[in-house]
C-alpha cells in the first residue's frame, strides 16, 4: 500500500510539472501574438474557449477593423504536449455567414463548433 501511495504521488507531481509547461507555452504563444500586433492599431486579438466534458479547445484569432481574419489558431488541450495549430481556412477571410458554412468542413467537430460560436458572437456585435 505504501508503494502505491508513493507511485500516486510521483504521478501527480509529474502531471503538475507538465501542466506548468503547458501553461508556460500557452502564455508565451499569446504574448508573441500580442507583441506582433501591438505596434499597429486596428487589430484585435480574441481568445475563446469551448468546452466539452473531457476536452476543450481554445481559439486565438487576430482580425482587423474590417473584420478580416489575419491569423487564426486553435489549441486542442487533450494532451499535455498540445500546440497551437493554424486554421488556414480562416486566414484572409471576412467574418460572415458564408464563412460559418465553410467551417462545417473542419474534421474536428469541437474545433468547428468553437469557430462557429466565435463567428456568431462576432456577427452579433457587428
Amino acid at each position: 500500500m505504501k508503494e502505491l501511495a508513493i507511485l500516486a504521488t510521483v504521478i501527480i507531481f509529474f502531471q503538475f510539472l507538465l501542466s506548468l509547461y503547458q501553461i508556460q507555452y500557452y502564455n508565451k504563444f499569446l504574448k508573441t501574438l500580442v507583441k506582433k500586433y501591438s505596434a499597429d492599431s486596428g487589430y484585435t486579438l480574441v481568445t475563446d474557449v469551448t468546452k466539452r466534458k473531457v476536452r476543450s479547445v481554445v481559439l486565438a484569432i487576430v482580425f482587423d477593423q474590417e473584420d478580416q481574419i489575419i491569423e487564426a489558431y486553435y489549441f486542442d488541450g487533450s494532451s499535455i504536449f498540445s500546440k497551437f495549430k493554424t486554421i488556414k481556412l480562416l486566414e484572409r477571410q471576412y467574418i460572415s455567414e458564408a464563412l460559418i458554412l465553410k467551417t462545417k468542413s473542419i474534421k474536428s467537430k469541437l474545433v468547428s463548433k468553437a469557430i462557429e460560436d466565435f463567428l456568431n458572437k462576432r456577427l452579433e456585435k457587428a
